[in-house]
């Protein structure tokens, strides 16, 4: 399961415009997400993104995910990036800063 949580460093303190939420599960199935990266939307705070990576079976590979809110974190939309678990690794999530997100990870 995947709970987003934020850690917030002195300067962002200092923004006025971020709000933290409460830990909120963003998954549904009960395997393990490893490594999660989270990015908010500079353009639009409700815009939040999170990349990961699932163990869906034993040896089986990896599987890459990528979550979507556009609403501060109420509601989730997920995406499996692929249908096959693949050998990779180090998901990483941004948004640049006129809003476009960016998803990268290490090729298996």
């Amino acid at each position: 399961m995947l709970l987003l949580s934020f850690i917030i460093s002195p300067a962002v303190h200092a923004q006025s415009n971020v709000t933290l939420l409460p830990t909120q599960r963003i998954t549904v199935n009960e395997y393990p997400y490893i490594e999660p990266h989270a990015a908010v939307n500079p353009t639009n705070p409700d815009n939040i993104i999170v990349g990961a990576m699932s163990l869906p079976e034993a040896n089986a590979g990896i599987e890459i995910e990528l979550f979507v809110t556009f609403d501060g974190g109420e509601t989730w939309t997920s995406e499996t990036l692929s249908q096959e678990p693949i050998y990779a690794a180090d998901p990483w999530v941004e948004f640049g800063p006129d809003g476009t997100a960016y998803f990268l990870h290490l090729p298996g």
